[in-house]
């Protein structure tokens, strides 16, 4: 029977994460098809490199040949087969555990008898090393200077012998010969001594610990593991029962969290993927958050830091499966906020660059409404309060900038949503008095909101060449444009020519040189992209206020089923089921990712909130449940263990009625007929 991480296995998988910050994701991998981990690793945030690698030897301490003859990953555990010159055929499975541990667990396999030797070895820059640090006690240990982690390379179990030695100005890749290490062979075995650098030449340390393995006809296994320490690290490596393996230990912490996801069907495959691959995606950047090591944020992208900005929108996610930890990753981010109230926008990074426009009040209102703590709603008042006031000068400041108007709406109805929810929780908050206050608020950011929409590209006309950017498209899920702004901007989005494209909807109109929709580079912004590419959180946005803007106009419920489709599409590579690609920016033509390697892994957008409200239309509020699945024709939908506003729910959605069980009550439903499920009283 398969395990939940086993719905995230890929041919092409090959990141690995201990749900801790500890991770194993290269951007731009060179040497996947080689053992170990010479690709460098990742611990709290900060990226090393190379990890290490390992290398089977003969007697003479020739490296045997060998070739990767299939891999299989998931986020638990990358499965490498391997055949080896001698005949032999050898299993390496690669996990990471928390602590910033990375295993490398051997099993070969012969047809006769025979000895081989199995050296785990790695490389640092010699003035990266402590001087005086490097010893051996079971395991081989150094220091990184300047306050850089302690490291630790060794085997579990016995090690034959070790060695810790200088290397010339070598090439650094993972290539036994190029090391001084053969010269240093003798009897089968290394020195199992160290000798630091100390000529100019010899500018790195080589470090490696060695196994005689004798490989019977039943086989043999030994596992090698690299640590790395940066002192943030709150746990250690995983006690093993009789039997087990590391890679089963990673496993097994996958499933337990993985195990907390609502149960989705569907009979659109990609759908059911894309749900579970969302999730996925969440933990396997998950990182331990910048002052407060108990608490886990998530990586904006697999080389990218935790950036605030990045925060709504994994709270919007985590709301349906753990709103304790949606609540605190929401405070821990506005508790930042400088006296003028501006966050930073790198988590602990103050004093550097502001946060881009985010939308808060969404992310505070959609958490409140999934699950409800009064707590919450009294300790959030005042951080969001200050840090609008900053969002609206913000917003203010950018309508009168030249050319400014498209990004003072991002800002405007920002402030906007968060000044209408602190209005409208003011008295539970504890504080009624301040109603006036936020009214007036919302009013502020309503009329800078009106005025840029006057300025607008594409509102100014429509012309086909100019390409005018699509951040307007957000006012459409707030009351402030007029009946007639809000018909252009209905009209210029559901222009094929424009914004409705193949995959909507791109950041920048088409139809202009300047608008590089093929580009394969860095859009710089990507808060104000310059580039006519589809960027995943600004559809996000563009989703939900349509869904929105449907209340007044229902034919548009058909629109947002395209729009989810394509987008839900758009998340594999070429179409294909099995190649599942999560980027920052993607071709509106073709859907293809992007090509740039720092776009890869983007975590700013809410695709599983999208599939609950919209597909199967569970839409919480303040009294109650609201379900309402929109028409996307699925024969089957369906979604368990689903916790909402204290309730436990089942939906089983069909192609012209749906079923809800709440509590184990059932309600029976038709499409185009909200469903009204109340509190309990």
């Amino acid at each position: 029977m398969s395990e939940p991480v086993d719905r995230l296995a890929f041919d092409d998988m090959v990141a690995l994460g201990a749900l801790d910050g500890t991770s194993f994701a290269p951007v731009d991998p060179r040497w996947l098809d080689v053992p170990g981990y010479w690709d460098g690793v990742r611990v709290a945030g900060h990226a090393f490199k190379p990890g290490y690698t390992v290398a089977v030897l003969d007697a003479d301490a020739r490296a045997i040949p060998f070739k990767l003859t299939s891999r299989r990953g998931t986020p638990a555990d990358l499965v490498a087969e391997y055949r080896l010159g001698n005949g032999m055929t050898a299993t390496e499975v690669r996990s990471v555990h928390p602590g910033g541990v990375f295993v490398s667990e051997w099993r070969l396999r012969a047809l006769k008898p025979a000895t081989v030797h199995l050296v785990a070895w790695t490389l640092a820059p010699a003035a990266d090393v402590v001087p005086g640090s490097v010893t051996f006690v079971g395991a081989l240990d150094w220091m990184r200077a300047n306050g850089g982690p302690a490291c630790s390379l060794a085997i579990l179990g016995e090690t034959t012998s070790w060695a810790a030695c200088p290397a010339g100005d070598l090439d650094v890749a993972p290539r036994w010969d190029d090391t001084p290490l053969p010269q240093l062979w003798a009897a089968e075995r290394l020195p199992s001594g160290r000798r630091a650098p100390h000529r100019p030449s010899e500018c790195w340390w080589c470090f490696a610990v060695h196994r005689r393995l004798r490989v019977s006809d039943a086989g043999g296994a030994t596992t090698f593991a690299l640590r790395v320490v940066d002192g943030t690290a709150t746990e250690s490596a995983p006690v093993l029962a009789p039997g087990a393996t590391l890679a089963g230990a990673s496993r097994a912490a996958w499933n337990a969290v993985l195990a907390q996801v609502p149960r989705l069907e569907c009979s659109d495959p990609f759908v059911e993927v894309a749900w579970f691959r969302r999730w996925g995606g969440l933990w396997q950047h998950a990182e331990r958050a910048s002052g407060d090591a108990t608490l886990l944020s998530v990586r904006e992208g697999s080389a990218q830091p935790v950036r605030l900005r990045t925060i709504p929108a994994v709270a919007r996610e985590l709301a349906w499966i753990d709103p304790a930890r949606a609540r605190r990753l929401v405070l821990h981010a506005l508790a930042q906020r400088d006296r003028d109230g501006s966050l930073p926008a790198i988590d602990g990074a103050k004093g550097g660059a502001h946060t881009a426009p985010t939308d808060w009040g969404a992310t505070v209102r959609a958490l409140d409404e999934i699950a409800p703590d009064d707590s919450f709603v009294r300790a959030v008042h005042p951080a969001l309060g200050e840090h609008l006031n900053w969002m609206l000068d913000q917003a203010e400041h950018a309508v009168d900038a030249q050319g400014g108007a498209d990004r003072s709406v991002l800002w405007g109805v920002a402030a906007w949503r968060a000044a209408r929810w602190l209005e409208d929780q003011s008295e539970r908050s504890g504080l009624p008095e301040q109603a006036g206050r936020w009214r007036e608020s919302s009013a502020r950011a309503g009329a800078v909101v009106s005025r840029a929409l006057g300025d607008v590209g594409v509102l100014r006309g429509p012309h086909p060449s100019s390409a005018p950017s699509s951040l307007p498209f957000v006012a459409l899920g707030t009351d402030i444009p007029t009946r007639d702004q809000a018909t252009s901007l209905l009209r210029a989005l559901f222009d094929p020519a424009r914004y409705w494209t193949p995959y909507p909807v791109p950041a920048r109109a088409l139809g202009d040189t300047d608008a590089r929709w093929r580009a394969a580079e860095t859009l710089g912004d990507r808060d104000e992209p310059d580039a006519a590419r589809v960027v995943p959180w600004l559809t996000c946005a563009i989703v939900d206020a349509l869904l929105e803007q449907s209340a007044e106009t229902p034919p548009l419920r058909e629109e947002i089923v395209h729009l989810v489709r394509r987008f839900v599409r758009m998340h594999f590579e070429a179409g294909d089921l099995r190649r599942p690609v999560a980027s920052a920016d993607f071709n509106p033509l073709t859907g293809e990712p992007s090509a740039v390697h720092d776009a890869r892994g983007d975590q700013r957008t809410w695709l599983a909130d999208l599939l609950l409200r919209l597909a199967v239309g569970v839409r919480p509020h303040v009294g109650g449940i609201t379900v309402d699945p929109l028409p996307f024709g699925f024969e089957r939908l369906q979604v368990s263990e689903l916790r909402v506003r204290g309730r436990l729910l089942d939906v089983h959605v069909g192609t012209d009625t749906f079923r809800v069980i709440a509590d184990g009550v059932a309600h029976e439903g038709v499409h185009g007929t909200p469903l009204e499920i109340p509190d309990r009283a």
